[in-house]
């Protein structure tokens, strides 16, 4: 049984429609860990649509994604209602590695930002919280990441709030060395010049790579990333299975678009 009962659909942004969906599933979340994703069924469309999964919550037993509308898929999901069923396959693939006493910075590009909220579950480690936007009005989860990270920075592409610029550009202007490895996840470009700055500073970076999905289970081989293997050669690996979160190290970045 894949079929859950949502609790609540709450719109968090009118500009791009965004929206928040907590459903009840005590065995999902009870597994779940940061970073993992889940293959959710939309209407009427044939394959599943994958999501970050936001929160877990053990306790309560309730799982939580957001979203963007950005077709008929995510239409459908944004008009469920409390008590509406909810079709789910989770959690799937290998989220964030957990460090022992570390402090990590979390770098979310638009709605990348959502699946680095999990990681609030991470309790022996510190976090501070870079959330970049195009402009101030697609600004979300603002207040939900300053109630666990010591450091909220805001950076946006038009300059109407906060630094004015593109993520990596902000990054250069603090001290990285204070960090002990970097969560990144966003756009392919953003993941990508953040990656490559960070591996300047000899700091750790994990990225979430996004990729459309088949099957979720590594299977279809549709969500194939360009990494490289031992001897420093191209192969691939199913972003569903072994990822969705690499070392940014084994990408290459040359290779996708």
């Amino acid at each position: 049984m894949t079929t859950y009962k949502v609790l609540k659909n709450e719109k968090i942004l009118s500009s791009p429609e965004t929206y928040s969906i907590t459903f009840l599933s005590p065995e999902i979340a009870s597994e779940a860990t940061p970073g993992q994703i889940m293959e959710v069924k939309c209407g009427e469309n044939f394959l599943r649509r994958p999501f970050g999964i936001c929160e877990s919550d053990a306790e309560k037993g309730t799982v939580r994604f957001c979203f963007e509308i950005r077709g008929t898929g995510t239409e459908y999901l944004s008009k469920l209602c409390p008590g509406d069923d909810i079709d789910v396959i989770a959690p799937l693939g290998n989220g964030f590695p957990e460090f022992e006493n570390k402090r990590i910075l979390l770098v979310g590009g638009g709605i990348g930002v959502f699946p680095l909220l999990s990681c609030k579950s991470f309790k022996n480690c510190t976090f501070d919280m870079q959330l970049a936007f195009r402009s101030a009005d697609r600004i979300c989860l603002e207040d939900e990441f300053k109630k666990f990270c010591d450091n909220v920075y805001i950076s946006t592409d038009d300059g109407s709030k906060g630094f004015h610029g593109f993520a990596a550009s902000f990054l250069k202007t603090i001290d990285l060395s204070r960090y002990d490895a970097v969560f990144a996840v966003g756009p392919v470009i953003m993941m990508k010049t953040v990656a490559e700055y960070v591996m300047t500073q000899n700091v750790p970076c994990y990225v979430s790579m996004e990729e459309r999905m088949g099957c979720g289970v590594g299977a279809c081989l549709g969500c194939a990333c360009p990494v490289k293997n031992e001897k420093g050669e191209l192969t691939y690996k199913r972003v569903c299975a072994d990822g969705p979160v690499f070392n940014a190290e084994e990408i290459i970045w040359s290779e996708l678009k």
